[in-house]
C-alpha cells in the first residue's frame, strides 16, 4: 500500500482540489493508523475509533513533542531507515527526530515547493550561508540546500561561511541572478556591512540559536532589507519533524502542495478548524513515513486560501495540555 501511496502522493500539483487532497490524506491516515503504533496509541488514548473524517479539520493531530520522546515510524524498530533528521538543541532530551526510509519522498517534496515558489532557481546561483548547521550532516535544511545544490547549472553557486573572500563580492554582481539563503543571525551578519545587494533574492529561514536577540518577523525583514539593499525578503517555514515547507510571500506563508496548515483552539487542543487564530496544525502528506497529522508549537492565522502567518512559540503554560493527552510509556 505504501508504494501506492508514494505514487498519489508524488501526483499533487499546488491545483490540487481540498477534496481530491482529503481524499489521499483519509487514506493516509487509515495506514498510519494501522503501522504507526505510537499514533495508534495516541488515537486510542484520546478515544478516536471509527468516526468519519468529513473534513480536513476532522483528523487528530500527534503532538510534535511525541518526536523528541518515541519512535514516530510505521516501520518496525528493526529497520534501518536511510536517513536521520535531527533538530538542533542544547541536550538529548530537547532533540527530536524523524526517521526516512525513502529520501526520494523527502527530494520530491522540497524540489517540487522550492520550484514552485523559485522556478528558475536551477539557473539562479544559490549562495547558502549556514554557519554551525554545515557541520551537520542530519540537519534536514543542510540535505534540502545540497540537494538544491546538486541540480544547480551556476558554478558559483554553494555554500558560503561568513568570512569567505568571495561572498560579498558576488553578492553585489549585478550580472548575475541570486537567492540567498541562510539562516537568521548570519544574514544579520550580513546585514550589518551594509551590502548592496544586486539582482539578489534573500530567504531567511529563522533560527538565531542564541546567537541573538529573537526578533519578530516584521523587525527581522526591516533590518535585512534595509542592510542588504533588497525591496522584498522571503522566509521558509520548515521543521525537522515536517517533510514539506512553506515560503513567506507576500507577506504570508504558503504551503506547498503536500502541506495544509490548520488552526487550533489553544484552550482545547483537540479542536480544530480550517481557519482562524490559534495553534498551528500540519497536515504534511510527505510524512507518509512517520506521521502525517502534526500539532505544531507554533500559533498563528490560518486564512481561508490556505496561507497562514506565525507569531511565534506557544508558551509551555499554552500547549501543557496538548502534551498532558498522552503519557507514553
Amino acid at each position: 500500500m505504501i508504494e501506492e501511496l508514494k505514487f498519489e502522493l508524488k501526483q499533487l500539483q499546488p491545483n490540487t482540489s481540498e477534496s481530491d487532497f482529503l481524499a489521499l490524506a483519509k487514506r493516509v491516515f487509515e495506514f498510519q493508523k494501522s503501522h504507526n503504533p505510537i499514533y495508534r496509541s495516541y488515537l486510542e488514548h484520546i478515544g478516536f475509533g471509527h468516526q468519519e473524517i468529513e473534513k480536513l479539520s476532522d483528523f487528530p493531530f500527534l503532538p510534535i513533542s511525541f518526536f523528541k520522546t518515541q519512535r514516530v515510524s510505521v516501520f518496525p524498530a528493526n529497520q534501518a531507515p536511510e536517513l536521520i533528521f535531527r533538530s538542533s538543541g542544547t541536550t538529548k532530551a530537547s532533540t527530536s527526530e524523524h526517521l526516512i526510509y525513502d529520501k526520494s519522498i523527502y527530494e520530491w517534496s522540497f524540489e517540487a515547493g522550492f520550484e514552485l515558489f523559485f522556478p528558475h532557481h536551477r539557473n539562479t546561483v544559490i549562495i547558502a550561508v549556514l554557519p554551525s548547521y554545515v557541520e551537520r550532516s542530519d540537519y534536514s535544511l543542510v540535505y534540502m540546500v545540497q540537494g538544491l545544490l546538486s541540480h544547480n547549472q551556476r558554478k558559483e553557486s554553494g555554500f558560503f561561511s561568513l568570512q569567505d573572500p568571495q561572498l560579498i563580492p558576488l553578492l553585489e554582481d549585478p550580472a548575475l541572478p541570486k537567492i540567498l539563503i541562510g539562516v537568521s543571525f548570519a544574514l544579520i551578519d550580513l546585514a550589518s556591512r551594509k551590502i548592496k545587494g544586486k539582482n539578489l533574492k534573500v530567504i531567511e529561514t529563522g533560527g538565531m540559536k542564541g546567537k541573538r536577540k529573537e526578533l519578530i518577523r516584521s523587525e527581522l525583514h526591516e533590518i535585512l532589507k534595509k542592510g542588504l539593499k533588497v525591496d522584498e525578503i522571503h522566509s521558509e517555514y520548515g521543521m525537522t519533524e515536517l517533510l514539506s515547507q512553506a515560503y513567506f510571500v507576500n507577506d504570508q506563508f504558503a504551503p506547498a502542495p503536500s502541506l495544509k496548515i490548520l488552526s487550533r483552539d489553544l484552550t482545547d487542543p483537540l479542536t480544530t478548524r480550517r481557519t482562524g487564530r490559534g495553534g498551528l496544525n500540519a497536515i504534511d502528506l510527505s510524512n507518509l513515513e512517520s506521521c502525517s497529522f502534526v500539532a505544531t508549537e507554533d500559533q498563528g492565522q490560518v486564512n481561508e486560501d490556505g496561507t497562514f502567518t506565525v507569531d511565534g512559540r506557544i508558551d509551555h503554560a499554552q500547549i501543557r495540555g496538548c502534551n498532558l493527552l498522552y503519557s507514553p510509556t
